[in-house]
């Protein structure tokens, strides 16, 4: 399980797979840890930067020492962001309400949402889905070496 949390109790998360009984191999281990790079590489390059912050929330983003593990699952990674208006970022904010009602100078109103002009559609959700698929294969690859 990858689990890209964003900070207000959602989750972004995008199961890989359970992978084995027995654990983690060097290899699958490998391709996670390739993985996690990449979303955090892609976290950071889609991030929208502020006039007035200046790239806080761009250089917020690390990967999490120690994932939480749900049961059954024998492998996470977490890439997370802290800041109070992430999960505002990754989901748009509902149209009317915190902490964008209404589409402005700087946001987009699509489908009931309203979204950073620098990120419509989130930071992540638009890409990871194609990347977890690469993931997925990189890491079953790597149990099989």
């Amino acid at each position: 399980m990858i689990s890209l949390n964003l900070k207000g109790g959602k989750e972004t998360v995008v199961m890989l797979e359970k992978l084995a009984a027995g654990g983690v191999g060097e290899g699958a281990q490998d391709a996670l840890n390739t993985f996690a790079l990449s979303v955090l590489a892609l976290a950071q390059e889609n991030s929208p930067v502020g006039e007035r912050v200046g790239g806080t929330f761009r250089q917020s983003w690390q990967i999490s020492e120690n994932p939480t593990m749900e049961p059954g699952v024998v492998a996470a990674i977490e890439v997370v962001n802290n800041m109070p208006y992430a999960e505002a970022l990754e989901y748009g904010s509902p149209q009317g309400g915190k902490p964008w009602p209404n589409a402005g100078p700087r946001t987009v109103l699509e489908e009931g949402r309203v979204w950073s002009s620098q990120a419509p559609g989130g930071v992540l959700a638009p890409e990871l889905e194609a990347i977890a698929e690469d993931a997925a294969k990189a890491v079953t690859e790597g149990l099989l070496k």
